[in-house]
């Protein structure tokens, strides 16, 4: 009798978990446009971290990188730049894959890619769930990158979980989280705050709330399989 009640919620928790992704991907897709001008283009807010990440990870040294939840590709843009400066032998073969769960986000940003020169890096561009990453296969990966993206997820452990699966051996993941409010550019400008959701004045935004406990997360990242963790602020 257990193992039927049990079975029956396993069920309706990824009945859950596939209605919230699907809420995700529509939120995205409706909003990929004002996302991208307003905390992209405009105001460089996700970019700017994005690169700090990028300039750690040694992205000239891997062969084989995936991107999660890349949005409109400005992002992967300066992955390729650090790729196309790779420290290989000129004959290895290196690949690229951008995803997002947002089909809308996929075609921009393979728009956004439209007129780069790949130099010989083979770059994918795809839909993609970061809790069940099932077209990647395991130890593949060279190099993981997910610029705020974790704070996001329905699931975080899932997200760290396919993160080490798809990793080689040797491979290196990269996040970035949101900070402190005080210290967010979201909270200095009234319009990009009225753009994307955020009302003035009010309590704290429920993405702030994963870097309360920084230890905390260090040991999430640890339990996963991780090793060598770094946490530092930006």
């Amino acid at each position: 009798m257990s193992g039927t009640r049990y079975h029956s919620w396993d069920r309706t928790r990824k009945g859950i978990m596939v209605d919230r992704l699907a809420m995700m991907r529509k939120n995205w897709s409706n909003f990929a446009v004002v996302f991208t001008e307003t905390a992209n283009k405009n105001k460089h807010m996700t970019l700017q971290c994005a690169k700090q990440l990028h300039s750690h990870m040694q992205l000239d040294r891997a062969r084989n990188d995936l991107e999660i939840a890349a949005g409109a590709g400005l992002g992967s843009l300066d992955v390729s730049q650090h790729l196309f400066e790779s420290k290989l032998p000129r004959e290895t073969k290196r690949t690229f894959t951008v995803t997002d769960l947002s089909p809308v986000m996929v075609r921009m940003a393979k728009e956004n890619f439209s007129d780069v020169n790949s130099r010989g890096v083979c770059i994918k561009f795809k839909e993609a769930n970061g809790h069940d990453l099932a077209e990647i296969a395991t130890g593949s990966m060279g190099r993981y990158v997910a610029s705020l993206c974790l704070q996001l997820a329905p699931d975080p452990d899932a997200m760290l979980r396919e993160a080490k699966r798809v990793l080689t051996s040797d491979g290196i993941a990269g996040h970035t989280i949101w900070g402190s409010p005080e210290r967010s550019p979201l909270r200095g400008h009234a319009a990009a705050n009225k753009e994307l959701g955020l009302e003035e004045n009010t309590a704290e935004h429920s993405d702030f709330i994963m870097r309360r406990d920084l230890p905390a997360l260090h040991q999430r990242f640890a339990q996963t399989g991780f090793n060598h963790v770094g946490i530092w602020p930006f």
